[in-house]
């Protein structure tokens, strides 16, 4: 966490000491010409592997400049932003200055974008149970209330840091003076990263403003001092610097906030460096390009049925699964169709469902958020305290990876987990 600069955390390092590789796969080039072979496939894949040498190059440097220009106005890099974005953002505050920047990533964080990335935070440590806060947050972002999205967003913020505690034997939030926002090896947990956002937030503010400001500052927004702050700017801002702290929860979550005692003795390679960058960059094309599929319930969806009625490994046939086990009142098994992230027990969904008594289901609309999360709609018979119900009720699905990890493209590895669910007539 000593590194000065961003591009010199180890994860930018080993394309800087793989650059002897790719020369040595260079001479190799040579010396099998000099021998005759032919080295056409040789040179196609150099100039592939030296292009993206390149573009890797330059992506180690990007953090750094967009941090350098504008964390002092409210914005910093982190892993789930959008290279491309930053880099656009840069080319304008050099041409035609920050605030025209300044205007052009507000617009950027974007309620849209809010609601396409949301779903990455549901399941980080400490932040499932803040959730559903943050979507009555996110409502009133959509609908322009700036002013109450932006208070319950800092709020977030800081409970999420105090849950984390990262500090040690000490609670501390985001806005605390003595919290250590940083990690090994992190991009937005680095000391010019969210330890800069949090100064430039936590600025002392004691005189009343009525003027518009564009920087979420805590302490004039909490305390009423800045009156200003009912705009795009503030609110796009507090949204962003969320998002840059799930940054540093996964790394708690994962015990990565020091370094690792020992070094592992195998570096990732060159090549499986290069092979990673391809994969990540495969994946963010895959995302934009992603469509719900097109799904006819009562047609190419049965209404009601048996888990094998369903399409292999969907969202629906998991659901169907679980539903019918809770006919069964088979509370063990629906504990395994539960997401592994929550690691529900036998006895806590006995709790949960024990006291009702499913007797029919239909399925009534499939909402495919993502690759990797599905809400299902579906209608219920049951019996709770010798009463016979009927409502309609949602259930989230998730995708998930064999170590129990969001997966987010589905694949013969990933299987589907119940995530949580409401009643829908209640909502």
């Amino acid at each position: 966490m000593g590194n000065r600069e961003i591009k010199d955390n180890p994860t930018f390092g080993k394309f800087k000491a793989d650059a002897a590789k790719l020369q040595e796969a260079r001479n190799l080039r040579h010396v099998l010409f000099s021998l005759g072979k032919d080295t056409k496939e040789i040179d196609a894949a150099l100039i592939k592997l030296e292009e993206i040498s390149k573009q890797a190059e330059e992506l180690s440097l990007i953090p750094d400049k967009f941090n350098d220009l504008f964390s002092e106005h409210g914005w910093i890099f982190f892993e789930s932003f959008d290279p491309k974005v930053a880099k656009r953002a840069i080319e304008i505050a050099e041409k035609d200055g920050t605030e025209i920047a300044d205007a052009f990533l507000a617009d950027y964080f974007s309620p849209a974008w809010v609601q396409n990335h949301i779903v990455q935070l549901e399941f980080i440590l400490g932040f499932h149970e803040r959730f559903a806060l943050a979507n009555k947050a996110l409502t009133d972002y959509k609908e322009g209330r700036f002013y109450a999205s932006t208070l319950v967003i800092l709020s977030l913020i800081d409970g999420w840091v105090n849950t984390l505690n990262i500090a040690g034997f000490q609670r501390l939030g985001f806005f605390s003076k003595e919290v250590q926002l940083t990690a090994w090896d992190s991009i937005a947990a680095h000391p010019k990263g969210l330890m800069k956002l949090k100064e430039t937030f936590s600025q002392p503010r004691k005189r009343t403003r009525v003027e518009e400001i564009h920087i979420p500052f805590r302490n004039g927004l909490f305390h009423g001092m800045d009156l200003g702050y009912d705009n795009k700017y503030v609110a796009a801002k507090s949204w962003a610097a969320l998002f840059a702290v799930r940054e540093l929860a996964i790394k708690a979550r994962d015990q990565q906030l020091k370094p690792p005692d020992i070094e592992p003795k195998e570096e990732v390679s060159f090549w499986e460096s290069i092979e990673n960058y391809l994969k990540v960059k495969d994946e963010t094309e895959r995302m934009r390009s992603w469509k719900p599929r097109e799904l006819s319930i009562g047609r190419t969806i049965p209404l009601s049925g048996h888990p094998e009625d369903y399409p292999s490994n969907s969202p629906e046939q998991k659901l169907a699964e679980f539903l019918t086990l809770w006919q069964e009142k088979n509370y063990g098994h629906m504990a395994k169709c539960y997401a592994p992230m929550l690691g529900l027990r036998p006895q806590e969904v006995r709790e949960n469902f024990g006291k009702m008594e499913l007797s029919k289901f239909e399925i009534v609309k499939i909402i495919e958020r993502s690759p990797f999360a599905a809400d299902i709609q579906v209608y219920m018979d049951y019996i709770f305290e010798l009463q016979k119900n009927s409502s309609l009720f949602e259930f989230r699905l998730i995708l998930n990876s064999q170590d129990g990890d969001l997966a987010y493209f589905p694949s013969v590895t990933t299987r589907w987990g119940v995530a949580n669910w409401r009643n829908a007539n209640l909502s």
